[in-house]
This record gives C-alpha cells, structure tokens and sequence, in this order.
C-alpha cells in the first residue's frame, strides 16, 4: 500500500491512475495551491490534518518525499516518538538531485549492522 500525504488536489488526481487500488490517503483540505498559505482554511483544523498524516508517514517502513517540513518531521518523529520502531528501511530524496549530480533520486538505505544513522 501506498500512503498519500499531500494537500494538494491535482496531486491526487494524478497519481491515483497510477496506482489504482494500491493508493490511500487521509480525508483533508486539500487546495489547487499549498493550503498552509489559505487563510479561508481554519488552521487549527489544517495542524490537525498535518501532524496526523506526519505520524502516519513516519509509521512507515519506507518514505518517498520531497522537501517538505510534514516529511521531514516524519524522520525526527520516527527517531523520537518511534524509537521503538526500526528505522525507515529506505529513504528516497527527490529534492536532492542539486547535491548529487550523479543521480536523479538520492536514496539513503538502512544499514542493519550500522548503529549511526546516517540522516
């Protein structure tokens, strides 16, 4: 399964072709623009969307993202709050393609033996 976290609508709509029945996500405000920015969307209602598909997403056993603060927290959540979870046992960057010229997608892999982690 595939957990969706996002608040945009187009978003959604193009993945979900994709991935059929293989794709879910949250009910949320969702907005043709970053919904953090709508001030017609009540932000207590948005936090409370937010941290709960965060803590979804760092429930997870691997973790897609691009820059984002919902995803980053996810990987702070799941060192902190999760602590009793494994570690993600792959991260895959699409935001970082500036800092290695050599791939399009940086992937940081879990190692079993290496107590640091490397994120």
């Amino acid at each position: 399964m595939i957990f969706l976290a996002t608040d945009d609508r187009s978003y959604i709509e193009n993945i979900r072709p994709r991935f059929v029945d293989r794709v879910k996500w949250l009910p949320a405000m969702r907005t043709s623009r970053n919904v953090l920015y709508d001030d017609n969307v009540d932000k207590d209602a948005k936090a409370s969307q937010v941290l709960r598909e965060c803590l979804l997403l760092a429930m997870s056993d691997e973790l897609v993202k691009c820059w984002s603060g919902v995803s980053e927290f996810a990987v702070y959540f799941r060192k902190t709050i999760y602590s009793n979870v494994p570690s993600f046992t792959r991260i895959v960057d699409l935001e970082a393609t500036d800092v290695m010229a050599s791939s399009n997608i940086a992937t940081y892999e879990n190692e079993a033996n290496n107590s640091s982690s490397r994120l």
